[in-house]
C-alpha cells in the first residue's frame, strides 16, 4: 500500500492550482499524480475547477 501525500504537498499543490495554474501543470510540477491533483482541487472549497476552465 503507497504512502499518503503529506499536507505540507497538498497545500503546496493546491496553492499553485488556485494560482491559476491547471490540474496537470501541478502534477508535473510537484511529481504528482495528475487524478491526485484534480482530486484535491474538487475537494478545496470555493477554488477554480480545472474541468472547467479552458487553458489556451
Amino acid at each position: 500500500m503507497s504512502k499518503s501525500y503529506s499536507i505540507d504537498l497538498r497545500e503546496r499543490v493546491a496553492g499553485f492550482i488556485d494560482k491559476g495554474q491547471s490540474c496537470r501543470a501541478a502534477a508535473r510540477h510537484f511529481s504528482v499524480s495528475e487524478s491526485f491533483a484534480i482530486k484535491l482541487d474538487e475537494e478545496a472549497p470555493g477554488s477554480y475547477s480545472c474541468h472547467t476552465i479552458r487553458r489556451i
